[in-house]
């Protein structure tokens, strides 16, 4: 099947784990099971200079987490800035690839040469499915996904032969940030993307049931599906015993709208079933 009917074929499936692509689930540490060598320092300059987006829940306090899509991101950010390339000229491709705007490159057909509008999601999708793709950035920042096939056709089509090109693995990106998720969730190294993706919600609910059950919080803040909101926090005692009973059977019933719980070591993590169920 040639990568631009697979894309087409499995076009769905980025519209269906979209939300799941951008949720933020990865910590620090996680991160650095992808990369060993990126580091706190390195990520706060990186967010000074704009190479990356806050992924904080507030500008300036809490801990920073990442989604799928913000460590593949990373992981082509570093290995940019370890061929050499500046941080301004990074900065620049940085935000072409937050636009979302990298087209699939296809050989020419009858002398025209195929440019397939691409988003950064549709490719990720279609790595996690085991498509090998590579990333190909010229000097002057155009880039594009091409296929395992098509990497050597590029560069003989190519304009300018002698123009250097940047060559990425994406799909080993994608494929290391899959395989951390599994190891977090603790699914087996071959669990399929839909296994992957469908513990995704259940493993964010039984992370916030055990901080509730371990009175591990400094607030909960928990909206039921008719939109009321109770809040507990962690010096309450009135109502606090029955409120977290009811929140836990709620939780176990996929019975509500968002959970907001903040840690005593401030940490936040949010739901919002809604959109995952979207």
């Amino acid at each position: 099947m040639k990568l631009a009917e697979f894309l087409k074929k499995y076009g769905e499936f980025a519209k269906k784990y979209e939300h799941f692509l951008h949720h933020p689930i990865f910590t620090v540490s996680r991160l650095q099971e992808i990369e060993e060598d990126i580091t706190y320092r390195m990520l706060n300059a990186w967010e000074r200079e704009g190479l990356i987006l806050s992924s904080r829940e507030k500008p300036d306090t809490g801990w920073r987490k990442f989604s799928i899509i913000d460590c593949v991101e990373l992981k082509a950010i570093f290995d940019l800035r370890k061929m050499g390339y500046s941080r301004k000229w990074i900065g620049s491709f940085a935000r072409k690839w937050s636009c979302g705007k990298i087209d699939l490159w296809s050989p020419k057909e009858n002398g025209i040469l195929k440019l397939i509008p691409l988003g950064v999601k549709d490719s990720v999708i279609a790595c996690l499915f085991g498509v090998t793709m590579f990333l190909v950035i010229r000097e002057n920042e155009e880039a594009f996904f091409l296929s395992e096939t098509d990497v050597r056709n590029f560069y003989l089509s190519s304009s300018d032969r002698f123009s250097p090109l940047i060559t990425l693995p994406f799909f080993s990106y994608a494929k290391k940030t899959a395989n951390v998720m599994r190891k977090q969730m603790g699914l087996e190294k071959n669990s399929t993307v839909e296994e992957l993706f469908g513990r995704m919600l259940p493993y964010q609910e039984e992370r916030i049931s055990r901080w509730i059950r371990g009175r591990n919080y400094r607030e909960i803040a928990f909206t039921d599906s008719q939109l009321k909101e109770t809040r507990i926090k962690s010096h309450s005692k009135k109502g606090k015993r029955s409120s977290c009973k009811n929140m836990l059977e709620a939780i176990s019933r996929g019975d509500y709208y968002s959970i907001v719980i903040t840690t005593r070591r401030g940490q936040k993590i949010t739901i919002l079933r809604k959109k995952w169920m979207v």
